[in-house]
């Protein structure tokens, strides 16, 4: 299970593992060098230490920041603190319910699966359930399943990293959006033809349907002005 660790990750995992780590290092600098300075000095190198922790503390944040967001924090259904789990994800459900129908449509495919009402997880109440301390784990198979699912997650750095690796090495410099977003999304699909051959004529299909410019909008869900 090495790496698996997404639902402790995105319930504040990165924090509580840097101020253990300051910790740590606040002590090693009490032990070595406080007897052996004066207090002023000792000022100098605490003032220095705290800038250096809010320098550190504040590259992590940005960099996982995601981890704050949907759909990253559905990944709290399967954290072992299921009180940690329930505030978070009665906090997240109650947030996308008072959002309007027209902007919920634009969130994650996952997100829509997990918190629209019209989807089975909230429409059996497994998820409102849950959240709500109701019922444990145990009573609740859907949610038990979805759960599981965010416990194999893969969060080691090259995993993530693998996606910058295979941009640097295949798409050309300076390369726009679309560009680097075909890179990825094409080697996703050979893979997927690899697994599911008939995967291939599907898309042969979609590319003859859309030879046709005038139904490009229709097989893009905009064939109606949105007004």
């Amino acid at each position: 299970m090495r790496g698996k660790r997404l639902p402790e990750l995105v319930g504040g995992g990165i924090q509580k593992v840097l101020e253990n780590l300051a910790g740590v290092a606040y002590g090693d600098l009490l032990q070595k060098h406080y007897p052996l300075l004066k207090p002023e000095q000792w000022s100098v190198v605490v003032d220095d230490f705290e800038k250096g922790k809010a320098l550190g503390l504040l590259e992590f944040f940005l960099k996982f920041d995601w981890t704050l967001r949907l759909p990253w924090k559905l990944a709290l259904l399967g954290h072992h603190d299921h009180g940690l789990a329930r505030r978070e994800l009665q906090a997240n459900a109650s947030e996308f319910d008072s959002q309007p129908a027209e902007l919920q449509k634009h969130h994650h495919n996952l997100t829509l699966k997990l918190l629209s009402k019209d989807r089975p997880l909230r429409k059996l109440k497994e998820f409102d359930l849950f959240a709500c301390g109701q019922k444990v784990l145990a009573e609740l198979p859907m949610r038990e399943a979805y759960a599981a699912c965010f416990r194999f997650v893969q969060i080691t750095e090259r995993s993530y990293e693998a996606a910058h690796s295979i941009v640097k090495r295949r798409a050309p410099p300076n390369a726009k959006g679309a560009t680097i977003s075909l890179t990825l999304r094409l080697l996703g699909l050979a893979c997927d033809i690899k697994l599911e051959p008939e995967t291939l004529v599907q898309v042969a299909e979609m590319f003859d349907n859309a030879r046709d410019v005038t139904q490009i909008p229709h097989l893009l869900g905009n064939s109606t002005h949105p007004a």
